[in-house]
């Protein structure tokens, strides 16, 4: 028992240097002034983080000093997503990320580089994407989808996209039986006609909230003569603003539109899909379902909700 003990303080160590130096590289690439410096501070960081998470036991590490950077584990545990953004000169964003998977088959943990093509991706909205093409963005939340088939991940993302406009993204995630991810899946009903992920792109001057969260709805379960019955039940929420262009002759740029005071629209689950519904009541959220979300400290205009 002392032994196993010791061994674990002793990995637990390890993983804190690595930590602490992981910790460092970020700083100096959010500090820096140019994009070169960037690029090599970002590949210094890849390198040092594909390496620790290959360590036995990585996974059950938290590496919570790293809090500029999205850190996700879904509810079944089965993978982990770490994902970061890297803000350019010209007011661009370029997005890095790693899928932390056990393999198995092989009994060893994959490390899963994705590659942000985002903007050489066309019709986004319709595209099911891989690894190595994929809508880079930062994640802030993860909530696990389980139909008979099999479990799809959705995952709320923040892209600050350029200096006229930000967009949020609403994405679908799922392994194939090898293992292999792929990004967007038709989970959407009553909104647009074969989208596989959500984006909404807006003014770079406002900031849209796009939450998740537990609701109590009034639910039709029988139209008697005499009058409706109906049943309260919990439901899950995908709640967001609603954007409107910020006069009627701006339609379609994305760039003049803002959310509508007070008015929210949002998707709810039902039969394992995510069903668009207009008009969502905001106000009254169950709060023991709803968890707090870390905010991103290097950006002072980041708001993931």
């Amino acid at each position: 028992m002392l032994i196993c003990q010791t061994l674990y303080s002793q990995q637990n160590n390890e993983f804190r240097i690595y930590e602490d130096s992981l910790k460092v590289i970020l700083h100096k690439l959010y500090s820096s002034k140019a994009d070169f410096e960037r690029y090599n501070y970002n590949n210094r960081f890849n390198e040092m983080l594909t390496k620790v998470l290959k360590f036995d036991k990585s996974f059950d590490y938290p590496f919570d000093s790293l809090n500029s950077i999205g850190r996700l584990i879904p509810e079944d545990k089965s993978f982990r997503i770490f994902n970061w953004d890297i803000p350019l000169e010209n007011g661009t964003y370029l997005y890095e990320g790693y899928i932390q998977k056990y393999n198995s088959s092989k009994k060893k943990w994959e490390i899963i580089h994705l590659t942000d093509k985002s903007a050489e991706i066309k019709d986004p909205e319709t595209t099911a994407l891989t690894a190595d093409n994929w809508f880079g963005a930062l994640y802030y939340k993860i909530i696990e989808v389980n139909t008979e088939s099999r479990t799809y991940y959705t995952l709320l993302g923040w892209d600050g996209n350029n200096r006229t406009s930000k967009k949020k993204i609403i994405e679908v995630l799922y392994f194939k039986t090898n293992g292999a991810p792929v990004f967007g899946y038709n989970l959407f009903r009553k909104y647009g006609t074969k989208n596989t992920r959500v984006i909404f792109e807006f003014s770079a001057n406002v900031s849209m909230s796009v939450k998740y969260e537990w609701q109590q709805m009034d639910k039709l379960i029988s139209k008697p003569r005499e009058k409706r019955v109906y049943k309260k039940i919990k439901m899950q929420f995908i709640v967001f603003d609603r954007l409107v262009p910020m006069d009627p002759s701006l339609v379609g740029m994305y760039h003049y539109y803002i959310p509508e005071t007070n008015i929210f629209d949002g998707f709810t689950l039902e039969n394992d899909r995510w069903v668009f519904m207009k008009d969502v009541d905001a106000r009254n959220p169950l709060k023991k379902k709803t968890e707090p979300l870390k905010k991103v400290d290097h950006k002072a205009l980041y708001n993931p909700e």
